[in-house]
C-alpha cells in the first residue's frame, strides 16, 4: 500500500516525529511505500531519504504550514491510497472533503472531545488514537469505527528496571505512594480549577489517595491556587470571569504524605 503520512522529519526530536522514526523500518519491511509531508524539520524540496533502512519519500510545506493548501497535490503526485496525519487535526481544514481516504492518528486531550476536533475529522475514514481512553472519548462522540494504535518504544533505549532503586535515586520515600506530577497550560490556554481536580484526582487514584482543593490538605495531597503573572490580561472595565477565578499558568501542587515532615513539591507540567 503507497502511504502517505504528515508529521515532523523523522530525525527531528518530536513526539510527532519518533513514532514515525519507529514505524517506517517496519511498514517498509512489510512491503508498504512511504512518503511524509513534513511540517517540521526539513525546508527543501521533495526528495527521498533512508529512515532506519526505509526509503521515504519528504514532501515540503508551501504557504500553508500544515498543508491545508497543497496535501491534494502531494496526495496525487504520490498516488497515496491512504493518508495519515500524526498531528492535531483542528489546524487542518475541510480534509474530510478531499480527494483522498484519510485517517486521522490523534491526541484527544480534553473530556469530552472539543468541537474543534470533531469538526476538523467530519468525514474521515477512520480515527486513530494513542490509548484506549481517547477511543471511548471518540465513540461516546459517536466515532464507533476508531482504531487504537499506541506509541512504540525503542526497547533498546527504555527498559523496566528495579523501581526501589530508581525511587532510591532520586530520594523518594519508598513507601510505594506516587508523587505528582504537572498542570502546566500550553498556547495561552487557562487551566480550570476544575480541571486542577480532575488531573490530580486522576494521579490520586492510581494509589488510592484523593485530594480537595483550595490549599486544603487531605489525606496526603495539598493543591493551594496562585494567580500568575504571565495570565491574560483582562480588558478594562471588564469583571473576572467565574470560569477564570482560579485560572493560572502554572499550579504547585505539594504533596506531603504523613511520613515525610516537611512538604515537598513539583510544577506539574
Amino acid at each position: 500500500m503507497r502511504l502517505m503520512f504528515t508529521g515532523a522529519a523523522p530525525w527531528a526530536n518530536s513526539g510527532y516525529s519518533k513514532p514515525l522514526r519507529y514505524l517506517f523500518p517496519r511498514l517498509a519491511a512489510a512491503g508498504h511505500e512511504i512518503a511524509l509531508c513534513a511540517f517540521y524539520g526539513w525546508d527543501g524540496t521533495t526528495t527521498e531519504t533512508d529512515v532506519g533502512g526505509a526509503r521515504v519519500r519528504i514532501y515540503p510545506t508551501a504557504r500553508d504550514g500544515y498543508f491545508n493548501d497543497i496535501i491534494e497535490y502531494h496526495a496525487a503526485s504520490w498516488q497515496a491510497q491512504t493518508v495519515i496525519t500524526l498531528q492535531d487535526v483542528w489546524i487542518l481544514k475541510d480534509w474530510g472533503k478531499k480527494p483522498f481516504k484519510w485517517c486521522p492518528w490523534l491526541p484527544i486531550d480534553t473530556h469530552p472531545v472539543s468541537q474543534p476536533i470533531l469538526q476538523a475529522i467530519e468525514g474521515c475514514h477512520t480515527p486513530l488514537v494513542w490509548v484506549d481512553w481517547a477511543k471511548r472519548e471518540l465513540q461516546q462522540a459517536g466515532w464507533m469505527q476508531t482504531r487504537v494504535i499506541p506509541f512504540g518504544v525503542d526497547l533498546a533505549l527504555h527498559q523496566p528496571t528495579d523501581r526501589d532503586a530508581a525511587r532510591a535515586a532520586v530520594g523518594l520515600p519508598d513507601d510505594g505512594r506516587f508523587i505528582a506530577g504537572v498542570l502546566e497550560s500550553t498556547g495561552g490556554y487557562q487551566v480550570r480549577a476544575a480541571e486542577i481536580e480532575q488531573c490530580v484526582d486522576a494521579l490520586a487514584d492510581c494509589n488510592g489517595e484523593f485530594l480537595e482543593l483550595k490549599g486544603k490538605y487531605h489525606r496526603g495531597l495539598f493543591v493551594p491556587y496562585q494567580r500568575s503573572a504571565v495570565s491574560r490580561p483582562r480588558p478594562e472595565g471588564k469583571e473576572e470571569s467565574p470560569r477564570n477565578a482560579y485560572s493560572t499558568r502554572r499550579g504547585r501542587v505539594f504533596i506531603r504524605p504523613a511520613e515525610l515532615e516537611a512538604p515537598r513539591w513539583g510544577y506539574i507540567a
